[in-house]
C-alpha cells in the first residue's frame, strides 16, 4: 500500500507538472510579438543614449544609476526598482523584448518553489511529490487568475516593479528560513551574507512588498530574540538592512514632488489602515471563486500532513488567521496612504499572489490546531479514512470542481486561454506589425514624427498611450529616447 500511495504521488507531481508547463506554451509564445511602451522608453532613454555612444555594459550601469540619481530627487525614492527599470530588455535589442515574460514567470516560479521547497521539504520533511503539487498548483492558480496579465508579465516596468520584487520577497523569506536550519557557523554566515543582499534591494523597491516583508521579518526576528535561537543576529541583520534601505527610499525628495502631483487623492494613516482591512476583505470573498475552493481543498490532505509533522503547538488558530490577514492587508497601506485607492493592476496582482500562501497558511495552522486535538492513539478519523482509501475518488471529484470554477470564470479569461485564443486570431501578428511601422518612423524622422495610436492590442499587451498634445509625458519619453524634436499622435 505504501508503494502504491508513492506511485500515486509521483504520477499526481509529474501530472500538475506537465500542466503547468503546457499552460505557459502559449504566454511564451505571444512574448515574442511584444514591445516597450510609455516608462519602458522613459527610465531607460539615459541607458539607450549610452550604448548608442558605445559606452557597452560599464557605460549602460552608469547611466542607470545616473537615472537612479536624478529621480531619487525629482520623482521617486525606490532606487533598486529604478536601476531595474533602467535596463528593460528592449533598450539592448527591440528584439530582446520577449525576455519580460521569461523573467517575470521565471522569477515567481522560481521563487515560489524555492519557498516552499524550504518551508516543506526542508523545515517540515515532506515528501518532494506532494511539494511538487503543492507549488505548482499554487503557481498554476496564480498565473492563470492574475487579475491584471498585461501588468504582471507582459510590460517590464509594471511587472519588475511588483511581481519581480513579490518574488525577491519570497526569495528573502526561505533564505531567513535556511538560516535557523543551517548547520554550520559558515552556512549561516553564507546565507546572512545573501539575506542581506536581497533585503538591501527589496527595501528599494515599491513601499507595498517594502513594508509588509519588513514587519514581517520584523516579527521573525523578535520571535527568534525571544526564544534566544543562535540564530537571532543573522535575522537582526537583514532586518536592518531592510529597514535603512526603506527608510532611505521614504526619505527621497522626489518622493513629495510626486506626492504634490497627486494632491487631493491622499488619506490619512489612519484612514489608510481602516481602507486597507476592508478593501482586503473585499478581495478576499471576490477572489474565493470554485476554482479557489477546489484548489484549497485539494492542498488541506497535503497542509494537513505538513502540520502534523509541524512542532507548533497551534494553540491560537483565530489569533493566527487575523494575523495573517493584517499582514495580507498591509500591502494596501501605503497605496492609500499616498493615492487614496488601492494601487492599479499591476499591484493588485502581488495581493492576489499573496491570496493563495495566505489561505493556504491559515489552512495549515487549521489543520495543526485539529490534529494536535485528536490523540495518536485514537482510530483514524473519518477524514483519514477518506483519504486513506478514497483518494482516487476524492481527487477526481476536486479536479471536476476544479474545471467547472474555470469554465465558470471563462476560459478565454484565464492567461493561457487569452493568449492562445488571440495567436488563433492572429491579434498578436497585427499588434506586432502596426507596433513596428511606428518604430520605423520613430527611428528615421528626427524632425516631427507623427504616428498613430495601435488600432489592434490584444488585452494582455499595452498601447503606446500617445496624445494629441506633444507635452504629453508619453510623447515627450518617445522624443527624449528616439531623439526627436517633437512626436505627435496621428488623428
Amino acid at each position: 500500500m505504501s508503494r502504491i500511495r508513492n506511485k500515486k504521488a509521483a504520477l499526481a507531481a509529474a501530472a500538475v507538472l506537465l500542466c503547468f508547463l503546457a499552460s505557459l506554451v502559449p504566454i511564451f509564445y505571444v512574448s515574442f510579438f511584444n514591445h516597450p511602451t510609455a516608462d519602458d522608453y522613459g527610465y531607460s532613454d539615459l541607458v539607450h543614449s549610452a550604448l548608442l555612444g558605445g559606452g557597452g555594459l560599464f557605460g549602460a550601469i552608469r547611466a542607470a544609476c545616473s537615472e537612479v540619481g536624478s529621480t531619487y530627487f525629482t520623482w521617486q525614492g525606490t532606487f533598486s526598482a529604478v536601476f531595474l527599470f533602467s535596463l528593460q530588455p528592449g533598450v539592448f535589442s527591440p528584439h530582446l523584448y520577449f525576455l519580460t515574460t521569461f523573467l517575470m514567470v521565471g522569477a515567481l516560479s522560481a521563487s515560489t518553489v524555492f519557498f516552499c521547497e524550504t518551508v516543506f521539504v526542508r523545515w517540515l520533511g515532506c515528501e518532494k511529490n506532494h511539494l511538487v503539487v503543492f507549488a505548482f498548483l499554487i503557481l498554476f492558480a496564480s498565473i492563470q487568475f492574475v487579475p491584471d496579465r498585461s501588468e504582471a508579465f507582459f510590460w517590464y516596468n509594471g511587472s519588475v516593479y511588483y511581481t519581480f520584487f513579490y518574488s525577491l520577497a519570497l526569495l528573502l523569506a526561505a533564505l531567513l528560513i535556511r538560516i535557523l536550519l543551517a548547520k554550520s557557523a559558515r552556512q549561516k554566515v553564507i546565507l546572512t551574507v545573501l539575506a542581506s543582499f536581497v533585503a538591501f534591494v527589496l527595501g528599494g523597491g515599491n513601499y507595498s512588498t517594502a513594508l509588509v516583508t519588513t514587519l514581517l521579518v520584523a516579527f521573525a526576528t523578535a520571535a527568534v530574540f525571544r526564544r534566544k535561537n543562535e540564530s537571532r543576529w543573522c535575522f537582526f541583520t537583514p532586518l536592518t538592512v531592510l529597514a535603512v534601505s526603506f527608510l532611505v527610499s521614504a526619505a527621497a525628495p522626489g518622493n513629495a514632488v510626486r506626492a504634490a502631483a497627486l494632491a487631493g487623492r491622499s488619506l490619512s494613516p489612519a484612514a489608510a489602515v481602516g481602507r486597507s482591512l476592508v478593501c482586503a476583505a473585499g478581495y478576499l470573498r471576490s477572489w474565493s471563486g470554485l476554482p479557489q475552493v477546489a484548489l484549497f481543498l485539494s492542498l488541506t490532505p497535503f497542509l494537513y500532513r505538513a502540520a502534523q509533522k509541524c512542532r507548533w503547538r497551534f494553540r491560537r488558530p483565530l489569533a493566527a488567521c487575523v494575523l495573517a490577514f493584517c499582514f495580507f492587508a498591509s500591502q494596501m497601506a501605503p497605496p492609500f496612504y499616498a493615492m487614496g485607492f488601492a494601487g492599479a493592476g499591476r499591484e493588485i496582482d502581488i495581493y492576489y499572489y499573496s491570496y493563495y500562501l495566505l489561505v493556504s497558511f491559515c489552512i495549515f495552522y487549521f489543520c495543526g490546531w485539529l490534529s494536535r486535538r485528536f490523540s495518536q492513539n485514537k482510530p483514524a478519523t473519518a477524514i483519514h479514512r477518506i483519504l486513506r482509501d478514497k483518494s482516487l475518488a476524492v481527487a477526481l471529484t476536486l479536479f471536476v470542481l476544479f474545471l467547472a470554477g474555470c469554465r465558470n470564470f471563462g476560459v478565454t479569461r484565464m492567461t493561457s486561454g487569452d493568449t492562445a485564443f488571440a495567436v488563433r486570431a492572429k491579434t498578436v501578428n497585427a499588434y506586432d506589425a502596426e507596433y513596428r511601422v511606428s518604430l520605423q518612423k520613430l527611428n528615421t524622422e528626427k524632425d516631427v514624427c507623427r504616428i498613430s495610436e495601435l488600432k489592434t492590442i490584444p488585452d494582455f499587451f499595452k498601447p503606446l498611450k500617445l496624445q494629441s498634445s506633444p507635452d504629453f509625458w508619453v510623447n515627450r519619453q518617445l522624443e527624449h529616447y528616439f531623439g526627436i524634436r517633437e512626436v505627435i499622435k496621428k488623428t
